[in-house]
């Protein structure tokens, strides 16, 4: 990563969460928006055409997979990446169909928050070996 910082939008519908992660991110990152549901992200990528979307996978109106499924649709687009309590199996194949580039468990995002962001910058995936039980 050169010393650009990346622009960034976090979506996350739990004030706590989005907080904490804004904060693993803003000594690295810049980020731009903060949205506490899916049709707000849309429009803060939109406004401010950030490099990663970080997405909750639950959130009220549009889910995470419904934003990234919106968001891959379109034209040039900014890089996802999901970062959820729940990883299952299941929920980890959809998040790839849906078009993102990477996962990360909450129960890990303080560690793998911003690895995954920044290969999802660089054009690369960023997925567990073993997804952590929730």
């Amino acid at each position: 990563m050169d010393n650009k910082k990346l622009r960034v939008v976090v979506a996350d519908d739990h004030p706590m969460w989005l907080l904490m992660l804004a904060s693993i991110l803003g000594a690295n990152c810049e980020v731009v928006a903060t949205a506490a549901d899916g049709k707000s992200a849309l429009q803060y990528v939109s406004r401010f055409d950030p490099d990663v979307v970080v997405l909750d996978l639950c959130m009220p109106g549009l889910s995470g997979l419904e934003v990234t499924r919106e968001l891959m649709s379109n034209g040039p687009r900014p890089a996802v990446v999901i970062c959820s309590a729940h990883a299952l199996p299941d929920i980890i194949e959809a998040i790839r169909e849906a078009g993102a580039s990477g996962f990360v468990s909450k129960h890990c995002c303080a560690q793998d928050l911003l690895p995954a962001i920044e290969a999802a910058a660089s054009g690369r995936y960023f997925f567990p070996a073993q997804p952590v039980m929730a």
